[in-house]
């Protein structure tokens, strides 16, 4: 893999890509190149650096406890354990990247789910992807154009909640280094 890393670095066409990730622009689908380059240099350096992997240590353990506390409360009942580590995923991502955790998690998560299994899913518009119809045909284009106005709705509301808390606390002048998430970054 290291002697042909750039054939492998090569990401197939896929309408769900293009259509969630915004015509494949974010470092998961955008193709190899010039930009791919810049966006992973910039997940190295301001996202991913030890040091900023390192202050969302406290979150990470806060998100694990409070999975083990809620398994120890039910231990005499099922648990569906796949969706308990996916509400862990979301937890740590979310509080991370926005600073807490938003009100619309159960559907954020359904949404996200929906969008994997499109995805993950066989779909003959990807095979032809210069056979536009397909696309309609298929109806994979309106499932994912309507989850991903969805899904922008929500994220839009967040980023506005954080852009409001960082304005009220820069007027009052109380924005700490600890309080930076990776939407500061």
């Amino acid at each position: 893999m290291k002697t042909h890393d750039l054939i492998f670095a090569q990401r197939p066409y896929l309408l769900a890509s293009r259509i969630i990730s915004y015509d494949s622009t974010n470092i998961g689908f955008a193709p190899y190149g010039d930009y791919w380059r810049q966006l992973r240099k910039i997940c190295i350096t301001e996202l991913l650096s030890i040091k900023r992997v390192q202050t969302f240590r406290r979150i990470r353990e806060d998100e694990v406890s409070s999975l083990i506390r809620e398994i120890s409360v039910n231990e005499k009942e099922s648990l569906n354990l796949s969706k308990k580590i996916f509400s862990l995923t979301y937890g740590v991502t979310a509080r991370a990247a926005f600073g807490k955790k938003c009100d619309d998690q159960d559907v954020f998560i359904s949404l996200v789910e929906q969008i994997i299994e499109m995805a993950a899913g066989f779909c003959v518009a990807d095979m032809y992807p210069s056979a536009k119809f397909l696309q309609v045909i298929s109806g994979l284009r309106a499932r994912l154009e309507k989850v991903h106005k969805k899904v922008d709705k929500i994220l839009e509301k967040i980023l506005n909640e954080h852009k409001e808390r960082i304005s009220l606390a820069t007027k009052t002048g109380k924005v700490e280094v600890d309080d930076k998430d990776l939407v500061d970054a």
